[in-house]
């Protein structure tokens, strides 16, 4: 994926979550995708949020396509990466998957 309109994007995530039973919900500034009630992921103008848990943040930072995810407030969320609107697909559905585990624990 390189540089896919966030709309694409949206869609993008949509299909790789869709075997997982994932909700997507609007959300006031994108797509939250949810399990159990519980955020998986969402899609916004700054590229994929990603839960990593506390245990795969470390793993996931090593991409380059990765950074720590911040709320406005500026807080960095502990349990998600922020990842690229440029990270390729591939990456991406390794850490959705590794999202809905989390989630399932």
């Amino acid at each position: 994926m390189t540089g896919l309109k966030d709309d694409e994007l949206v869609v993008r995530v949509q299909e790789l979550l869709a075997p997982y039973g994932v909700a997507r919900h609007r959300l006031p500034r994108g797509y939250g995708y949810f399990l159990d009630g519980r955020l998986v992921a969402s899609v916004g103008k700054r590229g994929v949020l990603i839960r990593v848990g506390h245990t795969g943040l470390a793993q996931a930072m090593r991409s380059p396509n990765a950074a720590l995810a911040k709320m406005r407030s500026g807080a960095t969320m502990q349990s998600f990466v922020q990842f690229a609107k440029t990270a390729n697909e591939g990456e991406l559905a390794v850490w959705l998957a590794k999202a809905v585990a989390v989630v399932r624990r």
